[in-house]
């Protein structure tokens, strides 16, 4: 399939090349996603008009929602439907190559990385999770294990300002114990499901009211135990988050994102 010059391939991942069009991903045509193979892999792309991601159209296309939603909610189900049907590299939206041969060229590049990959993802997803501090239980929590009372004895102006040194102190250790709370959730997390890695946060996404966040974790996680860490989540907020003011909010599965190795060769 040649590729006109105002044309680009639109790819949406990688699979093994078993992976093909089942009963349940017919509709993929309809949307205009077709397959091709290179090596022991098989590319996932469309034909799109290169004008609405490059040139003079590009940069009002991509600040328009009206635009972008259909479209990203269009590349968020593809994936998620090839992801569900066997092992997927999920390329993030707008992943354009200019031809087949610039995709031949990246494959023979990154071949050995991307089936290593797809072997390590084989029957699992990926599950968020966001560890959430009430910051007024956490730091009374931290007060009480450590036997501090800096609101005690407070009769002068002395006392008052050494009470604020206190709770200034106080507040800096709470953060550190809640990190070192999250660290052992890492840990106890990796031992129990798999991988974990920890993503990064916007700043908007930081506090909401007076939770903090204080980490956000990814889970690979088989998908025949998705029941058994959502019961994990439950028991350690219906325990632990009167102990500390530490709560975690799961959400997903979604296609493994943060495993993705990075693919060097891509255009």
């Amino acid at each position: 399939m040649d590729v006109r010059p105002d044309q680009a391939l639109y790819v949406l991942g990688f699979s093994l090349t078993t992976l093909e069009l089942t009963p349940d991903l017919y509709w993929l045509k309809s949307a205009e996603v077709t397959s091709s193979v290179h090596q022991s892999v098989r590319y996932w792309f469309k034909v799109i008009d290169r004008g609405d991601f490059e040139g003079t159209e590009a940069e009002s296309n991509l600040a328009s929602i009206e635009w972008l939603t259909p479209r990203v909610l269009a590349h968020d189900a593809a994936v998620s439907a090839l992801s569900k049907a066997a092992p997927f590299y999920p390329a993030g939206f707008g992943t354009l190559f200019s031809s087949h041969e610039a995709i031949s060229k990246l494959l023979d590049a990154e071949s050995l990385n991307l089936t290593n990959y797809l072997a390590s993802v084989c029957g699992r997803e990926e599950w968020g999770i966001k560890c959430m501090a009430d910051m007024q239980i956490s730091v009374l929590k931290y007060a009480e294990k450590e036997g501090l009372n800096p609101s005690a004895s407070v009769t002068s102006g002395k006392d008052y300002l050494k009470s604020k040194q206190i709770l200034k102190s106080i507040d800096g250790k709470t953060k550190q114990w809640l990190n070192d709370l999250t660290f052992s959730i890492q840990q106890t997390l990796e031992a129990l499901f798999g991988e974990v890695v920890v993503r990064s946060r916007s700043s908007q996404a930081e506090r909401t009211q007076q939770d903090e966040l204080i980490s956000s974790l990814a889970v690979l996680s088989l998908q025949s135990e998705s029941d058994k860490l959502n019961q994990w989540i439950e028991s350690w907020n219906a325990t632990q988050f009167a102990q500390t003011g530490l709560s975690l909010e799961l959400t997903g599965p979604w296609p493994p994102y943060s495993f993705c190795p990075s693919l060097t060769g891509s255009e």
